[in-house]
């Protein structure tokens, strides 16, 4: 039901832009993003890219819940679905392997998941204040630091 609601949500409202990286130019900026990641977040380096109500995510924010809501939250669901009613639809099961491929399968999503978690909340310490990304998730808003980060496109295109 909550997954629902988001999508309708983010349909409505025009917000389910935040989350479609644009092709122009993303695959530059996604390495930006990562050289700020490895090294630049620990020489106090400004963060590549600012925040503004155009442009909330950064470009590996993007491509990460992109493929968590659209690849492996399916993928979990499905794998979990016919693993539950392997007795149900035997013939489906082995079509993809059978248990002894849904299962490590699931296993390995449920490990990039928990491996999402760990990174995110370890992420949203790293913001302008430890604190910060947390208070802002809680709170449904942020404090924006404004820095020499390249701004979002006037005209929404990179």
């Amino acid at each position: 039901i909550n997954a629902a609601l988001s999508l309708f949500y983010h349909l409505a409202s025009g917000e389910i832009k935040q989350y479609l990286p644009k092709p122009r130019g993303f695959f530059d900026q996604a390495i930006t993003q990562s050289l700020f990641y490895v090294r630049g977040i620990f020489r106090n380096e400004p963060h590549p890219f600012d925040k503004d109500r155009d442009r909330k995510l950064n470009p590996l924010q993007q491509m990460t819940y992109f493929a968590i809501l659209n690849l492996l939250l399916p993928l979990q669901i499905i794998t979990g679905a016919l693993m539950w009613g392997v007795q149900q639809w035997p013939e489906t099961a082995a079509r993809l392997g059978g248990l002894p491929f849904l299962a490590p399968f699931h296993t390995l999503i449920a490990w990039l998941f928990a491996s999402f978690i760990v990174m995110h909340v370890y992420l949203t310490t790293t913001g302008h204040k430890p604190m910060a990304g947390i208070r802002a998730m809680m709170m449904g808003w942020d404090e924006v630091e404004v820095h020499g980060g390249q701004p979002a496109p006037a005209d929404g295109t990179d």
